[in-house]
């Protein structure tokens, strides 16, 4: 399993030399932007998961190519190839999250006038989004990837224009009860545990899912 991870990971490589680079930039942008302390944690938020997103699509499209040969030619374990990608995940949402709060904390050590820094609220927040979207897209891409991948451009168009969308909620009437109601919440820490519990189960189950489709399928 880990020699797969690193595997992966050595493939990932040579896009990580601009993708790391694009990422700080963005994340500099948003320190020198001051947006107010929840804006800018949502800022950095969205950089981490649309980096992890872009990551985890882009190494599925490239290792599709090669799996049948891999599978037919090595003694690897289908459960195992399901769950590289459950865990390789975690590892985009870990490896950016920490990135940004890395780079935000030396900004401020360097004297750098700017907003706020970003703290690991964005690790648990980008996992459990990351989540429960994948909880979905995974099995449906194990069992057919090309047509994901017509989802997938649909999912960059509404990523680009998210900022845009959020930007603007907040001042619908919609948007104004949602945010009235949000802050009248007496136990967010403990509603916010719950909800992890909940989504993580679901992640649990996505795998044994995506494992049934992936072992049933024909290459």
């Amino acid at each position: 399993m880990f020699s797969l991870i690193m595997k992966d990971l050595r493939i990932l490589k040579k896009s990580m030399l601009y993708v790391v680079p694009i990422f700080l930039v963005i994340n500099f942008i948003i320190y020198k932007v001051t947006l107010g302390d929840y804006n800018n944690v949502y800022a950095y938020l969205y950089s981490v998961i649309f980096m992890s997103y872009f990551c985890f699509v882009s190494m599925e499209t490239y290792k599709n190519k090669w799996e049948t040969m891999i599978i037919n030619s090595f003694p690897i374990s289908r459960k195992h190839i399901i769950l590289l990608k459950y865990i390789t995940l975690i590892i985009y949402n870990l490896f950016f999250s920490v990135l940004a709060v890395l780079e935000t904390i030396l900004l401020k050590l360097l004297s750098i006038d700017g907003g706020t820094i970003a703290d690991f609220r964005i690790l648990l927040m980008s996992l459990l989004i990351s989540f429960i979207y994948f909880s979905i897209y995974i099995p449906f891409s194990t069992k057919n990837l090309e047509k994901t991948n017509k989802v997938n451009v649909i999912m960059y168009i509404l990523m680009i224009l998210l900022p845009q969308i959020m930007d603007k909620i907040p001042k619908t009437i919609i948007g104004k009860n949602i945010i009235s109601f949000i802050i009248k919440i007496d136990n967010v820490n403990g509603i916010l545990f719950f909800i992890a519990i909940i989504t993580i189960l679901i992640y649990i189950i996505s795998y044994f899912i995506s494992v049934k489709i992936y072992i049933n399928k024909d290459f």
